[in-house]
């Protein structure tokens, strides 16, 4: 294994050749950059051009051609696996790498590593699943359903820190562990379907299996984008013995939420609607305390899980009533609107140009997506329906589940996230139409009157949009990298 240096120079005589492929040189600058005449051609050596001198954003789409284990799979034959025993536990051999990713990037220097490696673990979010099985042969038929996963070594998976989750699934009265592996998140509703079908088919498979959930790595993230991720798609079990979720990391409102619905002896449509409102309501609490990071988190999660079991159980959802789909309609519109609401009272430090708003700007961002969402089912639109977006079969909408003065407050919600924006004309226009719907509204009148007169005809319409726009996109790309690069 190559140590580690502390500085790369590509222009140094003593680096390796084959390192320089690390870095977006073209022929013609490296012939110039290393001409014996360069350096007297000049009074001043300029920077040398590297893989770390190029924006965050170039650097990331370099990384994905390297590190990400979807990309780097893309037109290779399909892996077969083998596997042997040795002190009780499987061994496995692949018919190629898994994962021919990059990892040469780790051992060029501490920056490049730091960064390199923040990338990988945040990108692929790599689950660890451990099978405690009272025999070997019962292990390997779980492993061998599609699931792309490392070839190393116990000993090496054992020693994996930098993952993102830890799963044990365990056979009654088994306390062996026959198998351990490591795969990226992308293959998690491959097992689970596996495994729920495993449930469906044998009535003693669920009452006969335990398991234990652990985030161990966050990345930078927020809570939300784990626990959907890598948490949520869990729900699809159920009838388990016991489920343990640690609340490290999370929600602990949530970690009991998972528990109680994969304990749960059969899946109920209502009794999954009251714990997504439970959801939402534990949002209210932190809402009502002022406490708006933790309320959009709240938020955001209900609807994730709305989202998430749509996808997973949508035949069985959409056989539901009309009340049942007014309900959750209701529910995600409410829900966008007070992830609206949040993220403009987090984004009011705004100022439309500084840098160091991204994060703020993050947050207005993901306000006026949730206000357009809630606008999308208030209007019945449904060819921007946000169901669609995500679940194969969506609840009936429709525009008598909502009332006008709904349809108000959504309008309103809108014209404040773009107020908060800068963006007065586009608030106007938001809070006109609130105002037709609720002509009476006292708090519709002020802010309408306040945007008119802080319209400037020089400033040219979604200037302040479109940065903030860039600079949440930027917040976004930063994510994990930064999280492992500290």
């Amino acid at each position: 294994m190559a140590s580690k240096r502390d500085s790369v120079d590509p222009l140094s005589s003593h680096k390796p050749t084959s390192d320089i492929s690390l870095f977006n040189l073209s022929q013609d600058v490296k012939s110039i950059l290393l001409s014996p005449s360069f350096e007297t051609q000049t009074k001043t050596k300029p920077t040398p051009l590297t893989l770390l001198t190029l924006p965050i954003e170039i650097r990331n789409r370099i990384y994905t051609h390297l590190l990400d284990t979807e990309y780097v799979n893309v037109g290779l034959p399909n892996v077969s696996y083998t596997h042997s025993l040795a002190n009780s536990i499987l061994h496995f051999r692949a018919s190629r790498p898994p994962f021919p990713v990059s990892t040469s990037l780790f051992y060029v220097n501490r920056q490049l590593h730091s960064e390199s490696t923040g990338y990988f673990y945040s990108k692929n979010l790599f689950i660890r699943l451990s099978l405690y099985m009272s025999d070997a042969d019962l292990a390997w038929p779980l492993l061998s359903n599609g699931l792309l996963f490392s070839v190393a070594s116990p000993p090496k998976v054992a020693a994996s820190t930098l993952h993102a989750l830890d799963v044990s699934l365990v056979m009654e009265h088994s306390s062996v562990m026959r198998a351990s592996v490591i795969f990226p998140a992308q293959y998690l509703p491959r097992l689970l379907v596996f495994l729920s079908l495993q449930n469906e088919s044998n009535a003693s498979w669920g009452p006969s299996h335990a398991l234990t959930l652990s985030i161990r790595n966050t990345y930078a993230f927020p809570t939300v984008h784990l626990q959907g991720d890598l948490l949520e798609p869990f729900r699809l079990l159920h009838n388990l013995s016991r489920v343990e979720v640690s609340a490290t990391h999370i929600s602990p409102y949530y970690a009991h939420s998972l528990e109680r619905d994969m304990t749960r002896p059969s899946f109920s449509a209502s009794a999954w609607l009251a714990g997504v409102m439970e959801q939402k309501e534990q949002g209210n609490v932190w809402f009502r305390r002022g406490e708006y990071e933790e309320a959009l988190q709240c938020y955001a999660m209900a609807v994730i899980m709305l989202q998430s079991t749509y996808r997973s159980r949508g035949e069985e959802l959409e056989a539901q009533s009309s009340s049942f789909n007014k309900e959750v309609n209701r529910l995600r519109w409410q829900c966008e609107c007070n992830i609206a609401f949040c993220g403009v009272q987090l984004g009011t430090e705004w100022d439309g140009s500084s840098v160091e708003h991204a994060r703020t700007a993050q947050r207005l961002m993901t306000a006026e997506s949730a206000a357009q969402n809630a606008l999308y089912l208030v209007t019945a639109n449904e060819a921007q329906n946000p169901w669609l977006l995500t679940a194969a079969s969506v609840p009936e909408n429709q525009a008598d589940f909502y009332t006008d003065a709904e349809r108000a407050k959504t309008w309103f919600r809108m014209g404040n996230v773009h107020a908060a924006l800068k963006e007065w004309i586009w608030a106007c226009g938001y809070f006109e139409r609130a105002q037709e719907l609720a002509p009476k509204d006292e708090a519709i009148r002020k802010k309408f009157a306040e945007a008119r007169d802080k319209v400037d005809g020089r400033v040219v319409p979604g200037k302040h949009y479109k940065r903030a726009r860039n600079m949440a996109g930027r917040a976004w790309e930063m994510g994990g990298v930064e999280a492992l690069s500290k």
